[in-house]
């Protein structure tokens, strides 16, 4: 699926905080191999998070698809989630959870946060390839249809 552009020509980023460089380097590969145009960034810690979302509003953030993962140095996955939270964002409804974390509590508090999706992290590259292939696949159809305009609007 290609998404670059969508509402009013905002430029669709996916925006990855993880602290593993092993784990970003297995996951920015299979994206750019199935969505080659989308800009990718990367922020390697909560505190970077909060400082990123910090400055973008809620119009913007329609735009972009954030994976998260839970266990992050300086400020944790869950502080991240309950920052936005607070903030009533709307990226949330366009957040999945990646993260090693298989904590019932983790899973029950992230989602109660009104995130995308939960999911844990594979373990090997094809483990990679099915995460792209299926729950970021389907999120980003979701976010291209969300800030699609309606019909309404182009009349």
């Amino acid at each position: 699926m290609m998404l670059k552009k969508n509402l009013d020509n905002h430029e669709a980023k996916i925006i990855l905080i993880e602290d593993s460089d092993v784990d970003a380097k297995f996951l920015c590969a299979q994206i750019h191999k199935t969505n080659s145009d989308l800009d990718l960034i990367r922020l390697s810690d909560g505190e970077m998070a909060l400082e990123y979302f910090d400055t973008q509003g809620n119009e913007e953030a329609c735009h972009n698809l954030v994976i998260l993962d839970l266990s992050l140095p300086k400020v944790t996955g869950l502080e991240v989630l309950s920052f936005l939270k607070e903030k009533n964002h709307h990226i949330l409804k366009h957040l999945i959870v990646l993260t090693g974390s298989e904590n019932p509590n983790d899973r029950d508090e992230s989602l109660a946060s009104g995130i995308y999706s939960y999911n844990t992290k594979p373990w090997d590259i094809d483990g990679y390839v099915d995460f792209v292939r299926g729950p970021l696949s389907s999120a980003l159809l979701s976010l291209s249809n969300c800030c699609l305009p309606s019909k309404k609007n182009k009349e």
